[in-house]
């Protein structure tokens, strides 16, 4: 004789899933989730075996009408299995279970479970968001959504989900380990994690899904600083003076636009973008009004002489040039003019910290040479606050962790300061007790 009953589970704190608890003999129980899940154990009725009428259980009525559906098909599909003679064992009422597709379990677990089918939906979502504040989302930004969905997509075909109470702080610790035994960096793991727990907290804002275990503040994202490195203006100055005559032209519009933004502080999408209207004077001195692409604040930035000797020698701005095209130039002509020391540059991958050795002119890329002016600038004396006003940054703090000083040249930095320099004895002597 066998019995066939609704009841619910649930495991640490998450909300109740209905399981189906089929007994079919001495010792024999097949056990299974509908995927169904309720906001409150108190919303079930056990003895009609029947979700309650509340308002909170907006799936209530269509999911009774499912179970029922289902304890029918299953209670007769069993008996059929019964009729054909032979053994009954939980394979056989797994295919079952599974088999049940109607408007059913298997639908709308397809519909409420499948999550990375809504992915796609999220990313138009944020461009409509960033058209609403007068931009848009960057192709970059677009391209870094798409892969995360890869990723996740990856993720989700070995970690599959049949509820939504699924959807929580475990799910992103399973999330982290797949991420690590991907081999990713530690940096290129959070951006995953940051876009998937947006995309989740799109999912419960819009009302798609209502993922009752999902809790935003324990979906941390990993974030490691990374040792970019800087050029000195000693080493700008060799490439600002090594004579590419003899070399395509392509070369020296390289070189130009990075030195451009390695003396101003200019994002290398601002400095594309300069043009002659660009340009303003005021009291005798030149500078480079912009609205910065990526903050929307403007910015105003003194052109100085290097620069000023820049813009003569093209007879006005530098043509523009793709970022990779100028990132591969940059690093031949770092390689020419000798920037080939060894640099160890360290990183998490793989749950790993590892050091890997580099020569310097392997590591310049476009974002060095802001980097680079802001550096430079702050080892000069330069105010840190009229630094971000150059170079668009927010905050102090954003700004020290950006800029790659050792404990070393800070100290020097210390050391000139007027303050520290005015420490002499024959400052004190004039506070001494007469």
């Amino acid at each position: 004789m066998s019995t066939f009953n609704y009841k619910l589970r649930s495991d640490k704190g998450n909300s109740p899933i209905i399981y189906i608890i089929f007994s079919y003999g001495r010792k024999k129980l097949y056990r299974v989730s509908t995927g169904f899940t309720l906001k409150s154990e108190d919303n079930w009725n056990p003895q009609n075996q029947k979700i309650k009428k509340r308002k909170e259980e907006v799936h209530g009525k269509s999911w009774n009408k499912t179970l029922s559906r289902l304890k029918i098909y299953f209670e007769d599909e069993y008996d059929r299995l019964l009729d054909k003679g032979g053994l009954v064992s939980n394979d056989e009422l797994s295919i079952i279970f599974n088999s049940f597709e109607n408007t059913a379990v298997a639908t709308l677990q397809k519909k409420q479970f499948d999550i990375i089918l809504l992915f796609d939906e999220w990313i138009s979502y944020c461009e409509f968001e960033k058209r609403n504040k007068g931009d848009k989302l960057s192709l970059g930004t677009i391209k870094t959504y798409k892969n995360t969905k890869a990723v996740f997509e990856d993720f989700l075909k070995v970690n599959r989900l049949s509820s939504e109470g699924e959807v929580n702080r475990d799910l992103y610790y399973r999330l982290v380990t797949f991420l690590e035994q991907k081999d990713y960096s530690l940096n290129y793991s959070g951006k995953v994690i940051k876009n998937v727990k947006s995309f989740l907290k799109y999912l419960v804002f819009t009302g798609k899904l209502e993922l009752p275990s999902f809790r935003s503040e324990e979906w941390e994202v990993m974030k490691e600083d990374v040792d970019d490195v800087y050029l000195s203006n000693e080493e700008l100055g060799k490439i600002y003076f090594y004579d590419l005559s003899s070399v395509e032209e392509k070369y020296r519009i390289a070189r130009d636009l990075f030195l451009i933004s390695a003396f101003t502080g200019l994002r290398i999408s601002d400095n594309k973008r300069l043009k002659d209207e660009n340009i303003v004077e005021d009291s005798g001195s030149r500078f480079f009004k912009i609205e910065s692409k990526k903050t929307k604040t403007e910015l105003i930035i003194p052109i100085s002489n290097i620069v000023e000797e820049i813009l003569s020698r093209n007879n006005g701005l530098p043509k523009s040039m793709a970022d990779q095209t100028v990132n591969i130039l940059i690093k031949e002509i770092g390689e020419w003019v000798g920037l080939d020391q060894v640099v160890y540059i360290s990183r998490t991958k793989g749950g790993e910290k590892t050091s890997v050795k580099h020569m310097k002119y392997e590591l310049i890329k476009t974002h060095t040479a802001r980097r680079s002016f802001c550096t430079n600038a702050y080892l000069g004396g330069m105010d840190t606050l009229l630094i971000m006003a150059v170079s668009g940054h927010k905050t102090e703090r954003n700004f020290l962790t950006y800029i790659k000083v050792t404990k070393q040249e800070q100290a020097s930095r210390i050391a000139n300061h007027p303050y520290f320099l005015s420490l002499s004895v024959d400052k004190f002597e004039s506070f001494k007790a007469n």
